[in-house]
């Protein structure tokens, strides 16, 4: 297996993606739109999107003008923890205003052309496409006789995304020196957590504008291998069951990930995985719902 496949779907090239093309006025001006809308809070430099208030387009004039020399650095990003609904805590990121408008600029961008190429059973982070979809989707291949279930866990999947193999997957679709060296910078974006300061050397950051789109991109290549044959992969983020309808199919695809994973520096937690034959369970829970076995 190809950490970079050649088959039909994976990230061939469609058009050239530029860094001029993510600055024009009119993508960064509505990328500000869609920050004020939903992200409002500041970064650790303390500027608001009221400070900015009647001088909008000067504000973007200068981010634009900085991307355009080369000169601007990402702001520090300060991580703050958050209760998980199943205990414990996890870190989000929480950027300056002017980050979030040129992640924005950039997904304005990005996200439409590889929404093309991801597999139709990845539903996380997609316009039309929810969790609930993805349930909907397996419960329909269990009505077909898909009886074996592969349910597996990868374990802290954002915090072990190894940032070379990303940058590798990256390089396939985008040319554009400069674009790759802006996203580059936010791959090593400076963090600050309990009075620290510090560069991830593994894994991406929850919370920056860009993380769910890069997170699909790491295990595309996953989606496709997965769904070419007689099993489906249907995928939330890193919530994922395979569905088989022959028991003994079941070791192959566990071969298949087990290979990914090794490629991909990321872990399956054996722990929470598990195999289950419908039949005999009568239901499952996937993305927090229980599917019954009512036909």
């Amino acid at each position: 297996m190809d950490i970079l496949p050649t088959d039909s779907r994976s990230f061939r090239k469609l058009r050239e993606l530029t860094l001029e093309e993510i600055l024009k006025i009119d993508n960064v001006f509505e990328a500000y739109l869609k920050v004020k809308k939903k992200n409002k809070g500041p970064g650790l430099n303390g500027v608001s999107l009221k400070d900015i208030e009647g001088e909008e387009l000067n504000f973007i004039a200068r981010i634009i003008n900085a991307l355009k020399k080369e000169s601007y650095i990402p702001r520090i990003v300060k991580l703050v923890s958050i209760p998980k609904k199943n205990g414990g805590e996890r870190k989000i990121g929480v950027l300056s205003i002017e980050d979030k408008i040129i992640q924005q600029a950039i997904l304005n961008i990005l996200n439409p052309i590889y929404e093309d190429l991801f597999s139709f059973y990845s539903f996380a982070y997609r316009k039309n496409k929810s969790y609930i979809n993805a349930v909907e989707v397996v419960e329909f291949f269990l009505k077909k006789d898909y009886e074996y279930i592969l349910d597996l866990d990868i374990e802290d999947f954002f915090n072990t995304i190894d940032l070379d193999i990303l940058r590798k997957l990256l390089r396939v679709k985008i040319k554009d020196k400069k674009l790759l060296k802006l996203l580059d910078k936010y791959l090593n974006q400076n963090i600050y957590d309990n009075g620290k300061v510090y560069k991830m050397k593994c894994g991406i950051i929850q919370g920056n504008i860009l993380s769910p789109l890069f997170s699909n991109i790491y295990l595309h290549n996953l989606d496709i291998i997965a769904n070419l044959n007689s099993g489906k992969m249907i995928r939330y983020a890193d919530d994922f069951l395979i569905l088989v309808k022959e028991k003994k199919d079941i070791k192959r695809y566990l071969s298949i990930v087990e290979k990914y994973f090794k490629e991909y520096n990321l872990r399956l937690n054996y722990k929470k995985s598990k195999i289950i034959n419908f039949k005999q369970v009568k239901k499952i829970r996937f993305l927090g719902q229980i599917i019954y076995k009512s036909w």
